[in-house]
């Protein structure tokens, strides 16, 4: 059962209990379950109830303590979602929210010798992939991350717009971008489920290529679908993510 004041999915509404399948959804790095909020009655209209992950430090839980690793989300996040799975359940995940999505994946194998119907992950590269060691996003100040987050194309325009504003986001962006710049991948078998990776075809965070790397994740299938678009080409394409929802968690209803 869904319970709709859950602080991990704020935004569980009526009807989510009744759905068919569940489909679990990360936030992006500064993002928050409040992103997901347009997606729900498309994905309930499809027989698919979104559950949003809110993060400690944001939205309605601000005020507890900011994590810093994916690791330890997942093993936060455990109990309230094993709870819920009682259906067939996907998790989805976009940049951060990918890596997020993954390890709670490999969590609920371990814990619960649970899987995922499938493990759909957008926009970031493989988890065990070494990056670019200037990555530092981590460890700027203002105003150096303000400029970083107008790069990305992911910030609302009216925060940029009202530098007062930055102050109070910035430690959960700060926390956020340690939580996928300074994760240390542990090994472990490759998940047996399928996997897909969504990549933008101008991503300037990641490219096409470097998203086909996630197929060693997969004992499973693994599928790549490039779309149109840069690091936030997600914001375009709803309707087709949703689609491949439908497809993951059962292939007859992909036209539904």
């Amino acid at each position: 059962m869904i319970h709709p004041t859950d602080p991990w999915f704020p935004h569980a509404g009526p009807g989510a209990d009744d759905a068919e399948a569940l489909v679990i959804c990360f936030p992006f790095a500064g993002g928050g379950a409040a992103f997901y909020r347009p997606w729900i009655e498309a994905a309930r209209a499809k027989g698919l109830a979104l559950l949003a992950v809110e993060l400690p430090g944001r939205g309605r839980r601000q005020g507890e303590p900011l994590l810093r690793q994916a690791g330890a989300m997942a093993e936060a996040l455990g109990p309230a979602l094993r709870r819920r799975l009682d259906r067939p359940f996907l998790l989805f995940g976009h940049s951060l929210g990918a890596l997020l999505a993954f390890e709670t994946a490999r969590h609920l194998r371990r814990r619960y010798a649970l899987l995922p119907d499938a493990l759909i992950v957008s926009g970031r590269h493989a988890p065990d992939e070494a990056r670019d060691p200037a990555s530092h996003r981590h460890a700027l100040a203002l105003p150096a991350l303000a400029e970083e987050l107008a790069g990305l194309n992911g910030t609302a325009p009216e925060v940029l717009a009202h530098p007062e504003l930055l102050p109070v986001i910035a430690p959960m962006l700060q926390a956020d971008f340690a939580m996928t710049e300074l994760h240390r991948h542990r090994d472990e078998a490759p998940l047996d489920c399928p996997l897909l990776a969504l990549a933008g075809s101008d991503d300037p965070e990641v490219a096409p290529g470097e998203i086909t790397r996630w197929r060693r994740h997969a004992a499973g299938s693994f599928r790549q679908v490039t779309l149109p678009g840069d690091h936030f080409f997600l914001r375009d394409h709803r309707d087709r993510i949703l689609d491949e929802w439908c497809a993951a968690l059962t292939p007859d209803r992909a036209a539904a």
